[in-house]
């Protein structure tokens, strides 16, 4: 569990690779492959009870789909094994019929240690000058953020929104888009008066303002929900928007 602990921790799997990063990429797949088994050697009992548990869980979250660091079985197997750890970590029972989704697991209070990692270790490691060179951190950040609800996302603003902020301010849409959803979950999930604190809302409103400019199909899509929500947050704290406000979602 230390070589896999070091990918994270020296995660240099650039978001945009070139060729020069295959083999860095063929070397992640084969120690996570590794990694895997040994968690799954391990009875869940004593998984869950292990010293690098924070670890191991974070690795079955950044392989629940297939990415470019995986193999299709590999994601089979680790969302597999997550699940049997879901139900087995909340509820204390092997054979639970219905699964405990990972939204509720992350989201529960006796799991604040789990949250607390992933702030601490992935979340303000997406700096602005250095989330482009942080894929897998990248990766988790995504499952992190969009799994996380009401009430406990408004506890995480100061993780959550720099990297969402980041990614809205990408050369590439693709990303854009994943930082639109990343805030429109966000703002969902979160009260109008957190989100208004310290100017919240218009930094998020300067951020998609700036994307109605774009002409990606997908993105201007899932753009107008985003701005009318900002802007309904911003009124309900007796902000009259500007003419021009307005108007950029109009």
């Amino acid at each position: 569990m230390d070589k896999f602990q070091g990918i994270f921790e020296g995660d240099q799997l650039s978001v945009c690779p070139t060729d020069e990063d295959r083999d860095d990429e063929r070397e992640v797949v084969h120690l996570f492959q590794c990694c895997l088994n040994v968690i799954r050697s391990l009875k869940l009992d004593a998984l869950v009870a292990h010293k690098n548990f924070e670890w191991c869980f974070i690795y079955l979250m950044v392989n629940l789909k297939q990415e470019r660091w995986n193999t299709k079985e590999l994601v089979i197997q680790a969302t597999a094994l997550l699940e049997q750890i879901l139900v087995h970590h909340d509820s204390g029972l092997k054979d639970k019929p219905t699964l405990i989704s990972l939204s509720a697991h992350l989201c529960g209070e006796n799991h604040k240690k789990i949250r607390s990692f992933i702030d601490g270790h992935f979340c303000l490691a997406l700096t602005r000058n250095g989330w482009q060179d942080k894929a897998l951190s990248l990766a988790l950040f995504q499952v992190y953020c969009l799994n996380l609800k009401f009430p406990v996302v408004s506890d995480h603003l100061d993780t959550l929104l720099p990297p969402s902020l980041n990614l809205v301010d990408s050369h590439i849409d693709s990303l854009k888009v994943l930082g639109v959803n990343c805030l429109y979950h966000i703002m969902n999930e979160c009260g109008k008066t957190e989100l208004r604190w310290h100017g919240r809302s218009k930094v998020i409103y300067d951020g998609l303002q700036k994307l109605t400019y774009s002409k990606d199909h997908l993105l201007l899509t899932i753009l107008h929900p985003a701005l009318i929500k900002v802007v309904q947050v911003i009124q309900a704290g007796n902000e009259v928007p500007t003419p021009n406000l307005i108007a950029a979602y109009i």
